[in-house]
């Protein structure tokens, strides 16, 4: 991609569209990092709301992953890949009997 940008850059020196052109392609690149490091850092605090406790228990994020268990509010959940959420609701004890262990940054 580096490539293509300098070889464009080289020709447009009095051509004003190739100028416009290059223009284009580093605002596309630089709003697609942009939006997602936006959509990681807010994905899990527009999905899970701040309480943690219910009527039915305490609410916790699994990583089927990492099989370590969060609140959802943990820093932690905002980097894990979703594929490796699981939201649960009940006790820590349930949650260790399942084998997971806790969060060393929330402690759950």
């Amino acid at each position: 991609m580096l490539s293509k940008i300098k070889s464009v850059l080289k020709s447009c020196v009095d051509n004003w569209q190739a100028t416009l052109y290059l223009l284009v392609i580093i605002l596309v690149i630089v709003l697609t990092v942009f939006s997602s490091i936006d959509e990681a850092s807010t994905r899990t605090s527009a999905h899970l709301p701040a309480r943690h406790t219910t009527t039915a228990g305490t609410r916790y994020i699994l990583n089927t992953n990492t099989y370590k268990f969060h609140y959802p509010s943990c820093g932690s959940v905002r980097m894990m890949n979703e594929s490796n959420l699981i939201e649960f609701t009940g006790s820590r004890e349930e949650v260790i009997a399942r084998g997971y262990d806790p969060c060393g940054k929330c402690n759950p």
